[in-house]
């Protein structure tokens, strides 16, 4: 890890730390790590700033950073916070915005001075990436910028790119054509043979289990160990978690626990799965789920819902399982019948297809979900579902 630090010692090196502090943090910095977007409280985001590290404050579809964070935004520490949305799906764009929607809430709900609110969503940014010629209107800087009639209001009227107006470049009726030249690789990418309810069953015996809970708002988990009587668990809305490996090793379906989705019926799935993108399903029951699973490897990936035993709603996603090949409204509308259709099975989360998909990104506390099973962030370790009674509590 440290030669290829030094490796690329001269380039901007993206830190990834959530809940780091002390001296472990000072060591991190030390190693050349610039800047982190996981930081989650205000007195974690000062620490870094303190120590050189930049902040990227984040507000995102499911990991909403930016209230905690806002209050590090000063006329002084500026140049180091910069504004991102990582993982915020189209219908929040859509519905809300991107980054205007940031500099807005800055401005409106946080009392940040307009200058610095617009400072951390263009120059920091382009400063701290070294990217010269971007995030200032000068002489000599490329000419991307918005028109507006109100910085208080965020009311972008029209945007320019190099100097020219957006909605008179006419990209829409281009797009086609582009597609094409790209040659999009859409050859099957979901290599996984059909799943059956028996490979997704959980042998669930008297005793404590390992379980994920999510964290409202937030990509961390709860590490919760829970007891099963023989009948039931002592907590609520407790579902199954299968990861299925779709790259053709055909390795069995990993089985986990997760609390805080609260489905009452049917099952979720997805094969958006940070960051080796394996299908992530959650249900009630096995077979539930398996339908959900084999629905996926049957369009080439994407999201679904099962509700009764159908399919009620789903999102194609036939470029690598990760990707759609339709309009950014279209996809919208698609996750807003998604969304629905996850209401009336019984999920609470705002945004469950975003929430789930990083359940299986074993680099964020506490407790994720791999192909080889559940994944201790803090020891980085698998470790099993079921407890040894020796360990229970």
């Amino acid at each position: 890890m440290l030669d290829k630090l030094a490796a690329f010692s001269e380039l901007n090196l993206d830190g990834h730390c959530p809940l780091l502090s002390g001296l472990e943090l000072s060591g991190y910095v030390a190693s050349g790590i610039q800047n982190c977007h996981e930081t989650v409280s205000y007195r974690e985001g000062k620490e870094k700033l303190t120590k050189g590290m930049a902040v990227i404050i984040r507000e995102g579809s499911v990991a909403k950073n930016l209230d905690a964070l806002a209050p590090l935004i000063t006329e002084y520490s500026s140049p180091l916070c910069l504004l991102c949305t990582d993982d915020r799906n189209p219908h929040e764009i859509a519905k809300e915005g991107h980054l205007n929607y940031l500099v807005k809430r800055l401005i409106q709900h946080h009392k940040i001075k307009p200058h610095l609110a617009y400072r951390v969503a263009s120059w920091s940014a382009a400063k701290h990436f070294g990217l010269r010629r971007l995030g200032l209107i000068a002489p000599g800087y490329k000419a991307d910028f918005n028109l507006m009639t109100d910085l208080h209001q965020v009311d972008i009227q029209q945007v320019l790119i190099g100097g020219e107006f957006v909605d008179q470049l006419k990209l829409a009726a281009s797009v086609s054509d582009k597609l094409a030249i790209s040659a999009p690789p859409l050859q099957p990418s979901m290599r996984h043979k059909t799943v059956t309810a028996d490979e997704l069953k959980i042998d669930l015996k008297t005793g404590n289990y390992n379980v994920i809970s999510i964290v409202k708002d937030e990509l961390i988990t709860d590490h919760l160990i829970c007891r099963f009587d023989g009948c039931q668990f002592t907590e609520t809305n407790i579902n199954k978690l299968a990861i299925v490996e779709r790259y053709g090793h055909q390795l069995p379906p990993a089985m986990g626990l997760v609390k805080g989705f609260e489905l009452s019926q049917g099952a979720i799935a997805s094969s958006v799965g940070h960051d080796s993108h394996n299908i992530v399903a959650i249900g009630v029951d096995e077979e539930s789920m398996a339908q959900a699973i084999n629905h996926l490897l049957t369009i080439g990936g994407g999201y679904c819902v099962v509700q009764n035993g159908k399919i009620t709603a789903d999102l194609m996603l036939p470029l690598g399982g990760i990707m759609s090949l339709e309009s950014s409204e279209m996809i919208a509308r698609q996750i807003e019948i998604l969304k629905d259709a996850a209401k009336r099975i019984g999920i609470t989360v705002a945004e469950p297809f975003v929430q789930m998909s990083f359940l299986a990104l074993p680099v964020i506390p506490s407790l994720k979900m791999t192909v080889k099973g559940l994944f201790d962030v803090n020891q980085f370790k698998l470790i099993d579902l079921r407890l040894e009674p020796s360990l229970t509590i």
